[in-house]
């Protein structure tokens, strides 16, 4: 198993950890708290007070749920208030901030009351399916200095006092941008309609200094790339500190890692990277098909450098019985019979190791097959293209444009399919993770 890097400071973990596993003896800052940029701190709150809900719109049309942050903790502020849309059971988070009181670099405070309220959208307009009397979305007018990062939800038409919320330094902000639908007054995403989006800082990455408030975005029209009226968060500078020691990251795996159930009649298991070398996995360069190499034990042949240009990929073995046997996978792998389920179960926490953790230093050496960037399969094409053209041919005109439509809607991988590439190439290595 490879640990993959996080894209924001924040993750949506499906539980919280027992203190326990943030019990090393090895320093770290609590999990609780985070300084961030220097200048303020935040929390993750997970715990809510429902404000009110839409009972149709939205995805399903099950409509969404409005929610303000409880128990926050002494000297945090709210930054704004969390939406989530009906179709799911409540599983979400929101930040909490406080000034970092003890650095003195600036006179300017971090964070600020706003001045005013800008009345961005109530219901008592629209004829709504609704619980708990009506809606009304408040934007924060920030001080001159200082950009919201949230909305406030209230269901009294009078504006929310001015201590309910804070806005954040500008230098601490950055641009957010529409992510996933929560919900609109309609079944679908309609043009002329309010809409509401969870949103994402539009620079992600690990590297990468923006982070998510886990706040809603209020879009009318198309969904764009910016949300213009509230912002994310956002470091000055790359700070490790907070990241998971060894004995820290072990403990998440072995709390979050998967188990995999397979069909009683399953023939084809998973295997280790290095059983997949030993038994055959070949290095295949462009001009020299003929000749296949054999993978050395210690990965030594394979290319380092960074160019994914086609001229190496890796194959299964040419003999037959042999390919068959590297596609069934290694017996090595940790699995059980699992009687309830009537076949095989693997703990993927069990055989998990880790390949590679930058932010530990030489405490974990990547091997070389980590950074070998060719393609780890051949490009596979299936003959379909051609027989789908000549279908094509043999139908009346009137049928033809619709035949087009249904062909442009099949997934690539009907046509053919490249080699895929390794983990450390991936946009989820060092870019955006993807959900």
């Amino acid at each position: 198993m490879l640990l993959l890097p996080t894209a924001t400071a924040i993750n949506r973990a499906p539980a919280r950890l027992s203190n326990s596993c943030f019990s090393s003896a090895h320093v770290a800052p609590p999990p609780a708290a985070v300084a961030l940029a220097i200048g303020n701190m935040v929390c993750q709150i997970s715990s809510f007070n429902k404000i009110w809900s839409a009972l149709e719109g939205g995805p399903d049309n099950m409509g969404a749920t409005f929610y303000e942050p409880s128990s926050i903790p002494d000297g945090f502020f709210m930054l704004g208030c969390y939406s989530q849309p009906n179709n799911r059971p409540l599983f979400g988070w929101i930040l909490a901030g406080k000034p970092n009181t003890n650095e003195s670099f600036s006179s300017q405070s971090c964070m600020a009351k706003p001045t005013d309220y800008s009345l961005i959208w109530s219901s008592n307009s629209h004829k709504l399916k609704q619980d708990g009397g009506n809606c009304y979305i408040w934007l924060p007018t920030p001080p001159e200095g200082y950009k919201p990062v949230g909305y406030v939800v209230t269901n009294s038409p009078k504006k929310p006092s001015v201590e309910k919320i804070r806005c954040v330094q500008s230098k601490y902000t950055d641009k957010m941008e529409v992510d996933r639908w929560i919900w609109g007054l309609g079944k679908k995403k309609n043009t002329n309609n309010m809409h509401l989006y969870e949103t994402r800082p539009k620079d992600r990455g690990v590297n990468k200094l923006s982070v998510s408030t886990g706040s809603f975005g209020v879009h009318y029209g198309d969904a764009t790339a910016d949300v213009s009226h509230v912002y994310c968060l956002k470091n000055t500078k790359n700070n490790l500190m907070a990241m998971p020691n060894a004995s820290q990251v072990e403990a998440l795996i072995h709390a979050y890692s998967p188990r995999i159930y397979f069909h009683p009649d399953e023939k084809y298991f998973p295997s280790s990277i290095n059983w997949y070398f030993k038994n055959g996995a070949l290095l295949y360069e462009k001009g020299k098909e003929a000749k296949p190499s054999p993978i050395q034990p210690d990965c030594s042949n394979l290319p380092q450098d960074d160019s994914n240009d086609d001229l190496y990929w890796l194959d299964l073995p040419t003999d037959d019985l042999a390919k068959e046997r590297v596609k069934k996978g290694s017996g090595l792998i940790r699995m059980r019979n699992d009687a309830s389920k009537d076949g095989l179960m693997m703990d993927t926490g069990e055989s998990a190791m880790m390949f590679a953790a930058p932010h530990l230093g030489s405490g974990v050496v990547e091997p070389l097959w980590l950074n070998y960037s060719r393609k780890w399969g051949p490009k596979i094409s299936y003959g379909i293209t051609n027989k789908i053209n000549e279908g094509k041919m043999v139908l009346p005109k009137v049928l033809k444009g619709a035949f087009e439509k249904f062909v442009r809607r099949l997934p690539n991988e009907v046509l053919g399919e490249e080699g895929p590439i390794g983990p450390k190439m991936k946009n989820s290595w060092g870019e955006d993770e993807k959900y």
